[in-house]
């Protein structure tokens, strides 16, 4: 990707997007409108989500009257939230030491205890919308395992743990030796043990918004309806006009909750928030695989800041919910930066997410994709999320209202919504309430989120490019050497792939030639098999994900040589290959046969 294309118009949400496991079936209220959109309201909250559920849970909280309407462009909750991975994780010990040194120690705290405030905010909610119990949210505090793969990650663990030494009963190493015979982790450095949480998000936040309904009657929600414009009105008791194909509303406060599509009502934050499309997966474990989802959440650090996460259905099944691959998926071109098509698949992401278990678990081997999905985040160059007034100058109407009306956001959480989302639209409710500045800052890092001139200038796209664009290090390969309780010692890493761009070939090029050692012949030619005819990915080869899901159609054909090629990288070790053309896929077993010859 050359310069700076990915800085474009995110648009509005695509249409017809993937269908997320967590929206199957679909919640009551996904489709929920009012009879007629209300000509009139004091908040407009664009996004029915995390954070613009909150924003409105908050108000209604503290001003049951108030009349508040969500506005959303498909289907409820049907964005980010419902989509993304289960799990409630904070991992700010990847990066604690230089947030710490460039924000300083009491910021550095106080992010920290922000985002773990998460957790119970969480259960919290999900006991006040389902009475008792934690019902349709299957909410579970959990333990999340990390497992490191990048040997700078522990530097930064004993930085947060130095200024929080009463934690150490909580975030503690398990070493590379106990990560494989406790875990069945080998390979890596170790693991990092901490407090979680894991969860249906979709559930919590449309039964949270159900609950809203039922409550207040000043209360709209209105699916499919998606806002085209905001402008100034001349009545200034309401001086906003905010423009959906179903009629305009006037109201005196607009609230952008759109995350990673904020920037198409916010051209000036184009360069702020950038859309990144992520993967999901949902697969069904083999039967030697261990069913720990009311105990375990996991999250895999590679080298180069890559990340990868995982939750455990609770029950009998153990179905496994698998994110990440966007730094695997750009060793083969497959850049995400900037990309908010989720009507489609990043299958060489995708690829990765299958062969994690079968590579980095001891009983993975027999995993099967269940079903694949992405969704749109948004990423700031900065990492923190973008919460609170939106400055008049970077607002198409330009508006300086003061007290009677403002526009306002909370976006850009960089893939981890779940540890910034609720709190944040908490504080944007007590913001617009005019709360004391004083009583938010006890639990919300109001100046690091702010949206002010001395952040942006520092707001560097370089990070945001290095991280989505350039090749990340070598992953290590499972069966490595086991890491020495100092945790230094590093894994052993698989040989390079020669650096033969997939791009050069035609889209029908296929795998002819394996060159391998023997010990490995026979693991080469079992994986190119299960590639080909997709053990690991069932729904890449068949003509429907499901006989009850005919609109995601992947047909076979459409499995081009790059996702093939990166099945390959991920799952063998020790393996060098080389692609050269053939006329089709036609016979792709006799094809994998013929891979064992010597020629």
């Amino acid at each position: 990707m050359a310069g700076d294309d990915f800085i474009t118009d995110p648009g509005l949400p695509h249409p017809s997007p993937t269908e997320s496991y967590w929206q199957s079936p679909p919640h009551a209220i996904a489709s929920h409108q009012s009879p007629q959109l209300p000509k009139e309201t004091s908040v407009v909250i664009i996004g029915s989500g995390i954070t613009g559920t909150s924003v409105a849970y908050h108000l209604l909280q503290r001003h049951p009257d108030l009349k508040v309407a969500i506005l959303e462009a498909r289907t409820i909750t049907s964005g980010a939230t419902g989509r993304n991975g289960g799990h409630c994780t904070d991992v700010s010990f990847k990066t604690y030491r230089q947030t710490r040194e460039r924000i300083g120690r009491d910021a550095a705290m106080r992010l920290v205890k922000f985002r773990r405030s998460h957790v119970d905010a969480t259960r919290q909610l999900a006991r006040e919308v389902f009475d008792e119990g934690f019902g349709d949210a299957h909410f579970r505090d959990v333990q999340s395992l990390t497992a490191v793969y990048d040997q700078g990650i522990k530097d930064g663990l004993e930085a947060l743990l130095e200024d929080f030494p009463e934690w150490r009963d909580r975030y503690f190493v398990i070493n590379g030796q106990e990560a494989h015979e406790k875990h069945g982790m080998p390979g890596a450095y170790g693991i990092i043990a901490s407090p979680a949480a894991a969860l249906w998000p979709y559930r919590l936040i449309t039964g949270a918004l159900e609950r809203l309904l039922s409550k207040h009657k000043s209360f709209s929600l209105e699916a499919k309806s998606p806002v085209l414009s905001i402008s100034a009105n001349d009545d200034p008791s309401c001086p906003y006009l905010v423009r959906t194909p179903r009629g305009t509303i006037r109201t005196q406060h607009v609230v952008h909750c759109t995350n990673g599509h904020a920037s198409h009502l916010l051209p000036a934050l184009a360069s702020k928030i950038i859309p990144v499309r992520g993967q999901m997966s949902a697969q069904t474990p083999s039967s030697e695989l261990p069913r720990l989802g009311h105990s375990y959440s996991w999250s895999l650090c590679w080298p180069g800041g890559g990340f990868d996460y995982m939750t455990q259905a609770g029950d009998s099944e153990g179905l496994v919910f698998l994110g990440g691959g966007a730094q695997q998926a750009k060793e083969v071109g497959a850049v995400e930066l900037g990309v908010t098509d989720d009507s489609a698949l990043n299958k060489p992401g995708l690829a990765h997410l299958c062969s994690i278990l079968p590579k980095h678990f001891e009983a993975g081997e027999g995993t099967a994709l269940k079903q694949a999905w992405t969704g749109v985040m948004g990423f700031t160059p900065d990492a923190f999320p973008l919460v609170g007034m939106v400055p008049p100058e970077l607002t198409p109407t330009k508006l300086s209202l003061g007290a009677t009306g403002s526009e306002w956001i909370a976006a850009g959480f960089s893939g981890y919504g779940m540890v910034h989302c609720w709190q944040s639209g908490r504080a944007l409710a007590d913001m617009i309430s005019g709360q004391p500045q004083k009583t938010i800052d006890e639990y919300f890092p109001t100046e690091e989120f702010a949206l002010c001139r001395e952040r942006f200038q520092g707001m560097e796209l370089e990070t945001l490019r290095s991280f989505f664009v350039q090749n990340p290090p070598e992953i290590p390969r499972n069966g490595g050497a086991m890491a020495s309780t100092t945790f230094t010692s590093p894994p052993e890493h698989r040989l390079t792939v020669p650096q033969e761009s997939p791009h050069e070939h035609q889209q029908s090029l296929f795998l002819s030639r394996i060159i391998t050692n023997v010990e490995k012949l026979n693991e080469a030619v079992m994986v190119l098999n299960k590639s080909l005819q997709v053990a690991h990915c069932p729904q890449l080869a068949s003509t429907h994900f499901s006989a009850d899901r005919t609109s995601q159609e992947i047909n076979v054909q459409n499995m081009n040589v790059e996702l093939v090629a990166q099945m390959l990288k991920n799952y063998q070790s020790n393996v060098l290959f080389h692609l050269e053309a053939t006329d089709s896929l036609k016979d792709p077993t006799s094809t994998a046969r013929g891979a064992g010859r010597d020629d």
